[in-house]
């Protein structure tokens, strides 16, 4: 069933707020976890696209 894929996907992304990195999170406060990690460059990945796009990346 497609929606137990779907639901499956979702606890195990969930999951990942439980896996601890060895680094440290931008203010050094403390080691960030795997999710928080993957958002950022989820979000760092969706700023620059438009950039990779382009010839020279300008």
């Amino acid at each position: 069933m497609k929606i137990q894929k779907e639901i499956d996907f979702i606890l195990a992304v969930d999951a990942l707020k439980n896996v601890q990195r060895r680094n440290y999170n931008a203010d050094d406060s403390r080691r960030e976890n795997t999710a928080e990690h993957s958002w950022q460059i989820i979000i760092l990945a969706q700023i620059l696209y438009p950039y990779a796009k382009k010839p020279g990346g300008y």
